[in-house]
């Protein structure tokens, strides 16, 4: 997990600095930050050539979460090694999830192997910077904390993976469908479908009212 942090964050740095990035999505996200960091808002001018917020594209509320960081060290980079940090980290779930389910420590480990080489895991970081980045490790966490049968931690990864964008809220009900329908936890798996739906009708609504439409 830490090679591949820290091997994302310098090649993504490596293509920041000598400007290989694209306006498309770093540009966006860049200035998103700034005006997050001085205004408090998520407004960008690049994304659909007028001033507005990026929720009215998409419900990313995940952005918040690098907001404490980004405000002591406000600098592009940051982000670059932060979305590297949030790869990287999906290692932890991963090899947790596979030991719960019976792999022996070897297999564990080439699962893990096979995460880090995935270019589904990590491609993302290289377009620069995006939400869909991450999603993979989210629900990673959300998995080993159904899998261990940890209510709290499953709402809240839940909530973490549809704050990620609007669409992301079909996992956690397709997840809640799951547990319901093969009678694993009933209880738990209402309580998982409500968040993903209440999410998905609360982020459609705003974005359908506010937003450029769904």
């Amino acid at each position: 997990g830490v090679l591949l942090t820290t091997t994302l964050a310098i090649i993504t740095i490596c293509r920041f600095e000598i400007s290989a990035s694209s306006t498309f999505d770093m540009g966006i996200f860049a200035q998103m930050y700034y005006n997050l960091r001085e205004n408090f808002n998520l407004n960008t001018t690049c994304e659909r050539q007028e001033l507005l917020s990026h929720l009215h594209v998409h419900t990313s509320l995940i952005y918040y979460l690098f907001w404490p960081i980004y405000m002591i060290f406000p600098h592009t980079e940051t982000l670059l090694i932060l979305q590297a940090l949030s790869v990287g980290i999906g290692v932890l779930p991963l090899y947790l999830l596979s030991d719960k389910i019976g792999f022996n420590k070897t297999e564990c480990v080439i699962i893990s192997l096979i995460y880090a080489l995935s270019p589904a895991a990590f491609g993302g970081v290289f377009y620069d910077f995006h939400e869909n980045v991450f999603l993979i490790p989210l629900l990673l966490f959300l998995f080993y904390s159904y899998e261990s049968d940890r209510l709290i931690p499953t709402i809240i990864f839940s909530i973490a993976v549809c704050a990620v964008k609007e669409d992301a809220t079909l996992f956690v009900i397709v997840l809640g469908m799951y547990s319901i329908i093969s009678r694993r936890s009933v209880k738990k798996g209402i309580i998982i479908t409500l968040i993903g739906l209440i999410a998905m009708a609360i982020a459609f609504s705003y974005i359908s009212k506010y937003g450029n439409g769904l």
